[in-house]
């Protein structure tokens, strides 16, 4: 059975030098190799003034004023079935993710994008059409599930392959005070005959929470984007609101081929800047800076802006991640290590923020003694990424953000 794809989750940290970065992030569910994260690098100094790009300086980018940062944390439900008549096999795994939004200042805003999102949970569910299509939903596919096992026990069926697998996995591809983009695979496993994936993108408007649909995007900004795919690509491309989005560096296109993966292609700012209505142009980004880790009981002066909790165990440690200066698209996820590449690889991405400058985010986790399996992501304002992993000093057992320059023994 083909493997459902895991959402991003350093989707945004890529530097997308071509839409199949932000695509590649949602590859694999359960048990897949993902794809490579890239490189880590270190920050430059917090002093360094970045010098601005001829692209920038071509687009006229506006120096962003580090106002409404954008939270997304994301929430996974998942609901297993087994077999009606012992109830041992497993039948029907249906997951789904729900990311909720919270743009500071912005009450509003916030409400209405979750209020969207709320709306592509209940069709994810039920398989109603609130406006946004449908699908199989959890009771069909139960329905299905105990079809396909009774047929199985009844016929002496040698197909040993019970479990159905319904999973909705997602990505943030931009978040910023301008524009907030995530895309979604829903991904459908009924028989080797029968399975699918399905890809949407959905971008909204962090000031408004208006959902963006293509035609807000700019006079002329549909064929100046044609022309642009069919003289780089060679291809023609068809618009529908559900299958572009933005990326710090351009507009994505998702072009389905008939199979698991869609085609993939970007469109820089700079090739469509004169068709694109400004307002959805990324900004400039200025300043630099870096991650600490400490204990929550060891932050007692209040010095510091508390911009969000985010809690992976119930009985996990209480911590504090601060930035020190100005850190963008800070990402905390679940990784493995994957031995064929030698690298720490996303398999679910928990909380994705715009910016943090000289603030806290209030992290409850646990680490296991192998291997770590959390992940803190960031970018600096010149687009350097940095990896950290969230591990376990080996002399007393304290928390530490560690390389992800590490090996694994054995």
């Amino acid at each position: 059975m083909k493997k459902l794809f895991a959402a991003i989750l350093c989707l945004s940290m890529c530097l997308a030098l071509c839409a199949c970065d932000t695509v590649e992030q949602l590859k694999n569910v359960e048990r897949p190799a993902l794809p490579e994260l890239p490189t880590a690098t270190e920050p430059v100094s917090e002093s360094t003034e970045q010098p601005v790009t001829e692209t920038e300086a071509h687009l006229e980018l506006a120096v962003e004023a580090l106002s409404n940062y954008v939270t997304v944390s994301t929430k996974k439900t998942v609901k297993q079935f087994f077999d009606p008549e012992k109830g041992e096999k497993l039948i029907l795994t249906f997951a789904y993710d729900t990311p909720k939004v919270m743009i500071d200042g912005r009450n509003e805003a916030s409400d209405k994008i979750n209020e969207y999102l709320g709306m592509l949970d209940e069709t994810y569910y039920t398989g109603n059409d609130y406006g946004a299509g449908t699908s199989y939903g959890i009771d069909l596919l139960h329905e299905l599930a105990i079809d396909k096992y009774t047929y199985i026990y009844n016929t002496g069926s040698k197909e040993n392959n019970f479990e159905l697998v319904s999973s909705r996995e997602s990505a943030v591809a931009r978040c910023d005070d301008r524009v907030l983009s995530i895309l979604f695979n829903d991904y459908v496993y009924i028989s080797a005959e029968e399975e699918s994936h399905d890809y949407k993108a959905y971008s909204f408007d962090s000031e408004t929470g208006e959902r963006i649909t293509r035609g807000m995007l700019g006079v002329g900004f549909e064929n100046a984007v044609r022309d642009y795919v069919k003289s780089v690509y060679g291809e023609d491309f068809i618009f529908a609101d559900d299958n572009w989005f933005f990326t710090f560096n351009g507009v994505s296109l998702l072009s389905e081929d008939g199979g698991a993966e869609p085609e993939a292609f970007i469109v820089p700012y700079d090739s469509i800047f004169e068709s694109i209505d400004a307002k959805y142009l990324p900004t400039l980004r200025k300043g630099n800076g870096k991650f600490e880790l400490m204990l929550q009981s060891d932050y007692t002066d209040g010095s510091l802006e508390i911009v969000d909790l985010v809690s992976l165990s119930e009985t996990g440690e209480a911590l504090m991640l601060t930035a020190s200066g100005t850190v963008y698209d800070v990402t905390i996820s679940t990784v493995e290590y994957n031995n064929a590449t030698g690298s720490f690889q996303p398999t679910a991405g928990h909380w994705f923020c715009s910016y943090m400058q000289d603030s806290a985010v209030q992290l409850i986790a646990s680490a296991p003694e192998g291997l770590p399996n959390l992940m803190i992501s960031y970018r600096t304002a010149n687009g350097d990424i940095t990896n950290k992993l969230l591990s376990l000093n080996g002399e007393d057992g304290s928390f530490v953000l560690s390389s992800t320059d590490i090996e694994a023994v054995g």
